[in-house]
């Protein structure tokens, strides 16, 4: 079979970046006279042919898309950016990429990014889920809400797309499964309270599974971490375990805060799955490595990367084809979920033990 050529093999081939190639295939005047007759050589002796769809898209004079992902050093943000990116130049464009903390504000970022880069649009990778009209006026350029939604705000939803997992409902999944497994007094760790965002979907999510098994919603279970951290993620673990030790199992809204509590736990004695239970939301690649290998929802964050730059073509395409896309989680299991018998006696005010690990 013929190997694929993309815009990757012309660069490779020409020994200049992605970005020099795409700027040749545009008629860019920024490029010297010899690059650009080394590049259609290639593209000739190659058989490259270029795709068209995003060049042709919006006459705006530039073949830029901004990325900002909130949430610097973010494993999972990464895995969604790197395809994305790779998405974008298959399309003939490049990216220009800007990691922020998670505390800070996304759109006041990517409008400084629009106006110095002119971009085609904008994919927001992690953010508020309450944004309003006034909000997004700065920007100027179709977006796309990564991970999320504006499930706060007060957007008509033709002016957006976005592409997420439904983060209530996942969440109401991952504690349903501890349910499942005969756990009935679950704590979780969430972020920060009243987030407007994932933190607070996440933990609806936790509530709807408690009232839906007819368990009573204890706030003396529920720890905030005041961040996306794990530094704070295991403070906080650690003001849990040291608080409360009648529970069986703890949710954590991301793999990063089950990590942290795996750790926490250890600190105190408390073994995983032994002693208690504990459930993972997004499913890090890293975590199948722990010990144990964590339990957990993982969300399909390589096409999510994919499917929003797709949709951000499509909106410059088409004034009024904003779209949302809710892809699903998949339930990984690990060795960090263990079914509870609450006939076993209970050691150092820890979890009793049980085979059958889920």
């Amino acid at each position: 079979m013929k190997e694929k050529v993309d815009i990757k093999s012309v660069a490779a081939y020409c020994g200049v970046a992605i970005s020099t190639v795409s700027r040749v295939l545009n008629n860019r005047p920024d490029v010297s006279q010899k690059t650009r007759e080394n590049v259609f050589a290639a593209v000739q002796k190659l058989g490259y042919v270029p795709n068209n769809s995003a060049r042709n898209l919006a006459k705006t004079g530039s073949d830029c898309v901004v990325i900002i992902a909130r949430g610097r050093g973010n494993p999972f943000l990464v895995r969604i950016i790197s395809a994305a990116e790779e998405c974008i130049r298959e399309n003939g464009c490049f990216s220009v990429i800007r990691p922020i903390d998670s505390q800070e504000d996304e759109l006041r970022t990517a409008s400084v990014l629009v106006a110095e880069n002119k971009p085609l649009g904008v994919l927001l990778v992690g953010g508020r889920s309450d944004y309003t009209q006034e909000d997004i006026d700065v920007l100027g350029v179709p977006f796309v809400c990564v991970s999320f939604t504006n499930a706060f705000g007060t957007l008509d939803e033709h002016v957006c797309s976005s592409v997420s997992i439904d983060d209530a409902a996942e969440a109401q999944r991952a504690v349903t499964h501890l349910i499942k497994n005969g756990h009935r007094s679950i704590a979780t760790l969430l972020a920060v309270e009243e987030d407007r965002s994932i933190s607070d979907l996440r933990k609806a999510g936790y509530c709807a599974a408690l009232v839906e098994a007819g368990i009573p919603i204890d706030e003396g279970l529920i720890e905030y971490c005041g961040s996306f951290d794990m530094e704070d993620a295991h403070a906080a673990a650690l003001r849990l375990f040291d608080r409360r030790r009648d529970f069986t199992a703890i949710f954590a809204i991301t793999d990063l805060f089950a990590v942290a509590s795996i750790k926490a736990a250890a600190e105190r004695g408390i073994k995983v799955p032994d002693d208690l239970s504990i459930m993972g939301m997004d499913g890090l690649p890293f975590t199948r490595y722990t010990l144990p290998e964590l339990t957990t929802l993982e969300q399909p964050a390589e096409r999510m990367g994919e499917e929003s730059a797709l949709l951000l073509f499509s909106m410059l395409r088409s004034k009024n084809n904003a779209r949302h896309l809710t892809l699903p989680a998949k339930l990984r299991y690990g060795g960090t979920v263990k079914r509870y018998n609450p006939q076993k006696t209970q050691v150092k005010g820890t979890v009793p033990n049980k085979s059958g690990i889920a």
